[in-house]
């Protein structure tokens, strides 16, 4: 098997890479979504080792919350933040996010962040600082090294109100054509994101020029967003991530039941009707715009409600929308089997690999056989789903890896031959996510 492997997994090294759901995004835009103090100085490594990508990790080793929290906002004096961080870290060293982001320290700074400590901390901290001092051109150059032609990128609503509404317009020249060699656009676009009563929908209807009222002129405000989203900026698909919030259990609701929820203070059940009247109209939009729509479903991060995350509540949409292309994101973890018939049975249907790599390697390489072998293999598409280049590198690799694993068994049990297990791989890694979502790029096969 290891020399079959070696060689496939060397040709699958070489494949380019088009990312179909990522957040690697500025630390000015990170921080402005967090409503953190832009005028604190951030550490590169401790907000590396502190993203998104650990944090569970770390507050379920044992790390107090009020600890973390005082570390990721840079209230902690420096040396202590160190220390605390240090104390904490070994316990989460089997973890593949930490694996992730260890194996891009490794080979993006030739540093063995498990050998990390006080003494040596200001060694990797320089080297990164040096990196990044042109944020733009580092990352043009990893996204070169990794061969990704393009990384969809997704952020927070707050964090893209300020994407959209005055960050691109101040970069540079150079820095603007960077942020569009890497990267393709996909807007959270749903009922929650556009709460037709919160702050920062305010901020997308100043930037189309719009105020509402009453239900109808929120419907024009929405159809003016979506024009904006996709006419000015190019984006690519809508980002639905209300599985934080709700069962995806959507119904049709008239319009003038809507019409009576279309209030700030509202009761739990108008509020589901609010929100399955603003999804439908978007999902409408969508269809109209012939783009494709990420739907969050599965695990969040440090919640449970597990029930609640079952994709198979999403049918009646399906059956509702068959023109649109609705890409599940996270494979619907834990509920894979769900995930694998709903995509194995309906045309519209595509699965996300994001998230789930994350999770557990095993996981991820057992969910890819079983798709492999119910999934036609033209909707499975690969995200790393994390929000710093170190992670994304390491990641990156991880996943190539995964997939040379699982399509080497296939061979030995004699279901590919290897011909098609290279084909499958640069559909995968390329091809399916530069068709979904008409991306323009020449496909691999």
């Amino acid at each position: 098997m290891s020399s079959h492997y070696d060689s496939l997994r060397l040709i699958i090294e070489s494949l380019p890479v088009i990312d179909s759901h990522d957040h690697i995004i500025h630390p000015d835009i990170m921080t402005h979504g967090r409503n953190q103090d832009m005028s604190i100085p951030i550490s590169l490594l401790i907000e590396t080792i502190t993203g998104p990508e650990n944090r569970i990790a770390l507050l379920s080793s044992g790390m107090p919350a009020s600890l973390l929290n005082d570390i990721v906002s840079g209230r902690m004096e420096t040396i202590a933040s160190r220390k605390s961080l240090l104390h904490y870290m070994h316990n989460i060293e089997n973890t593949v996010s930490y694996n992730w982001m260890a194996r891009g320290m490794e080979e993006l700074y030739g540093f063995d962040v498990r050998k990390l400590n006080e003494n040596n901390w200001d060694s990797l901290e320089n080297r990164m600082q040096k990196a990044y001092e042109n944020r733009y051109e580092w990352m043009v150059e990893v996204f070169d090294r990794l061969q990704i032609r393009t990384s969809l990128l997704n952020m927070g609503t707050d964090a893209g109100a300020y994407y959209y509404g005055g960050y691109l317009q101040q970069l540079s020249q150079a820095d603007l054509a960077s942020d569009q060699r890497c990267f393709t656009r996909i807007a959270t676009f749903d009922s929650y994101a556009m709460d037709p009563f919160a702050a920062v929908t305010e901020k997308y209807a100043q930037l189309v020029n719009v105020s509402y009222n009453s239900l109808e002129e929120y419907e024009i405000f929405l159809e003016k967003l979506a024009d904006f989203f996709v006419t000015k900026y190019s984006v690519k698909g809508f980002k639905f991530s209300e599985a934080y919030f709700r069962r995806l259990d959507y119904d049709e609701i008239d319009k003038e039941t809507a019409r009576k929820a279309f209030k700030k203070e509202r009761t739990e059940e108008e509020k589901k009707q609010l929100s399955n009247y603003i999804s439908y109209r978007i999902l409408e939009l969508a269809e109209k715009h012939q783009i494709p729509v990420q739907f969050h479903t599965g695990m969040r991060w440090g919640e449970l409600s597990l029930q609640d995350l079952n994709p198979i509540y999403m049918e009646g949409t399906l059956k509702r929308f068959p023109n649109v292309n609705f890409e599940f994101m996270h494979g619907g973890y834990p509920h894979l089997g769900e995930m694998s018939v709903i995509a194995a049975n309906t045309p519209n249907v595509f699965i996300n690999m994001s998230y789930l790599t994350i999770i557990s390697y095993e996981a991820a390489a057992q969910w890819l056989s079983v798709c492999l072998d119910m999934v036609p293999s033209n909707k499975i598409t690969f995200g790393c789903d994390v929000f710093h280049l170190e992670t994304l590198y390491g990641g990156t690799m991880y996943v190539k890896d995964l997939i040379a694993k699982v399509l080497i068994q296939k061979i030995e049990n004699r279901l590919l031959t290897e011909e098609q297990a290279v084909s499958i791989a640069g559909k995968l890694l390329h091809d399916n996510a530069n068709r979904l979502f008409s991306l323009g790029f020449t496909c691999l096969n």
